[in-house]
C-alpha cells in the first residue's frame, strides 16, 4: 500500500543509502532472455489521473497515489539502470492485484485473466511513460503484447530489445 502522505520530489536523487538500496533491490528483478530484457517491477500499477489546477494546492487521493507511484517506480528503474524507455518496446504487461475480500475460488478463477474494468489501459500506460520518460514522444512502437491482467500482487513487466 502506498503512503498517501508521501511527498513528491521533482528531482530524483540516486544517492539513497545502502540499506534502502538493498531493501528495494529485493522487491524487483530483471530477466534476460536472448536479445531481450524483461524488467519486473513489483509495484501496484497506478493510472495517471486527470490533473486539475487545484492539484497545486489541494491534495487529492488519486494524485497523491500517482506521485508516490511515479517516484517509487523511478527509484526502482534507476536501480536497474533503466533511466528511460527506449523508442521500441517489445512488451508491457500490467498485473493488478485481486481484492483481499475475494474468496479463494474466485481468485483462482480470475488469476491471469484479462482485467476488464477501471483503470483503463491507456491511463496505466500514460502513468508508466510519465514516470520513466521526461518526454515520451520518442516511443514509436510496442511490438508485442500490451495488456492488463488480474494477478496475486501488483506488478509491471516491461520487455525491451537489447539490439
Amino acid at each position: 500500500m502506498l503512503n498517501l502522505e508521501y511527498e513528491h520530489t521533482k528531482e530524483f536523487s540516486p544517492s539513497i543509502n545502502e540499506h534502502v538500496y538493498n531493501i528495494l533491490k529485493e522487491k524487483f528483478q530483471s530477466i534476460s532472455v536472448g536479445d531481450h530484457t524483461c524488467f519486473v517491477f513489483k509495484i501496484d500499477p497506478v493510472p495517471k489521473p486527470r490533473m486539475v489546477s487545484s492539484d497545486k494546492y489541494k491534495r487529492r487521493e488519486a494524485t497523491s497515489r500517482y506521485w508516490a507511484f511515479k517516484d517509487q517506480l523511478r527509484i526502482k528503474a534507476n536501480l536497474y539502470g533503466l533511466t528511460h524507455l527506449p523508442g521500441k518496446i517489445a512488451c508491457i504487461l500490467f498485473y493488478l492485484p485481486m481484492s483481499q475480500s475475494w474468496s479463494a475460488a474466485k481468485k483462482e478463477k480470475m488469476r491471469w485473466t484479462p482485467h476488464q474494468q477501471r483503470p483503463d489501459l491507456d491511463n496505466l500506460l500514460k502513468g508508466l511513460q510519465d514516470a520513466l520518460c521526461s518526454e515520451d514522444k520518442h516511443i514509436y512502437e510496442i511490438t508485442g503484447p500490451l495488456g492488463k491482467y488480474w494477478g496475486d500482487v501488483g506488478e509491471i513487466y516491461i520487455t525491451v530489445s537489447l539490439t
